[in-house]
């Protein structure tokens, strides 16, 4: 995850911590907007080069401030997903992992509007403790004009993710397991927005927002997609474009320093590789020293060689290009790593 890769590149993850406050300068020469950091919950300062954030830090903070706000500095893709969330207890399906399921509209009576796509995790996938699981059913929807957010807080909003998760579970539990399995349930619209309105927006709320976007010092990252549900779209991608045109850097960096391995990194991985080779060595020692009668290991492999010909030329097996040690171990470690995927 984020955390993750944050502390192997030697940053500064800070937990329980969201901005309150937007700083920003502008020259009085030519007007233009700078980003200088953020004010936190807390009330810390936190002074910055260049600040990267979502759109939900730079809603309007109060009604008067909405009111001023250019109406189409939030505008709302058509393009949406509803999703639920649902922790249980026993698991719907057999493997352990990640699994996938689709219910399909002639499943149930009367057809669903979509299909629903089902992804279940468990304590392998570290999402939950062990003993339970996580489902995420999720079904794309194409709103209309006059779809209004109060719609999306109504419990009929979400008739088809329920009565495919009853589906579901009448499949997969006993009866008497049902209802007691789900331990937790949450729904919710996911409707990405377009900031591109806000990145240009000429009201006065949104001056230094769209002042300081346009001049590098400030970056709106966009809302996750809605569709596909449940593959990565184009936040990787973005994500590069975000750290190349970054000015925080004191030389430009270029597309081979994203995301590259940091050489502590590297480091700590070449030392673990000496140390296994070391290991191995040792033992190799360790077993010729165990065995007193092969003093000579090549003279040995030699003397054996000819007995060893005689014997599979016998069996009908013997092949003139005899395959080294390396190879003889490679092929039962291979066909290993296949069965096991």
């Amino acid at each position: 995850g984020f955390t993750r890769m944050c502390a192997l590149h030697r940053g500064i993850y800070a937990l329980r911590t969201f901005p309150t406050k937007f700083l920003a300068s502008q020259d009085k020469e030519t007007g233009a907007w700078k980003a200088e950091g953020i004010v936190t919950q807390r009330g810390e300062v936190v002074r910055a080069k260049a600040v990267i954030s979502s759109a939900d830090h730079f809603k309007p903070a109060s009604k008067a401030e909405a009111a001023g706000a250019s109406s189409a500095s939030m505008n709302y893709s058509k393009e949406a997903c509803k999703r639920m969330i649902v922790v249980i207890k026993q698991s719907l399906f057999g493997e352990e992992g990640i699994n996938l399921c689709v219910v399909p509209p002639s499943a149930t009576d009367p057809p669903l509007e979509n299909v629903v796509q089902v992804l279940q995790l468990d304590w392998a996938t570290g999402a939950c403790p062990r003993d339970y699981h996580i489902l995420q059913l999720s079904q794309a929807v194409t709103l209309n004009d006059s779809f209004s957010p109060s719609e999306s807080t109504s419990s009929d909003f979400y008739t088809d993710l329920d009565r495919a998760l009853k589906l579901l579970l009448s499949s997969c539990l006993a009866e008497t397991d049902r209802e007691s399995s789900c331990v937790y349930r949450c729904a919710y619209l996911h409707r990405p927005r377009n900031l591109e309105s806000l990145r240009r927006s000429t009201s006065e709320v949104h001056e230094c927002v769209a002042g300081s976007c346009s001049g590098g010092s400030l970056s709106l990252s966009e809302d996750p997609a809605a569709v596909p549900q449940l593959l990565v779209g184009p936040e990787v991608p973005e994500a590069k474009g975000l750290f190349l045109g970054c000015p925080g850097f004191e030389a430009a960096p270029s597309a081979d320093d994203f995301l590259k391995k940091p050489s502590h990194v590297a480091m700590e991985e070449q030392a673990g590789s000496l140390e296994d080779l070391e290991h191995f060595n040792q033992e190799m020692q360790n077993a010729t020293a165990e065995s007193p009668e092969q003093k000579d290991p090549a003279a040995a492999v030699a003397a054996e060689a000819p007995a060893a010909a005689a014997a599979a030329s016998a069996a009908g097996t013997f092949s003139p290009e005899p395959r080294s040690q390396g190879e003889n171990q490679g092929s039962p470690q291979q066909s290993q790593g296949e069965t096991s995927a």
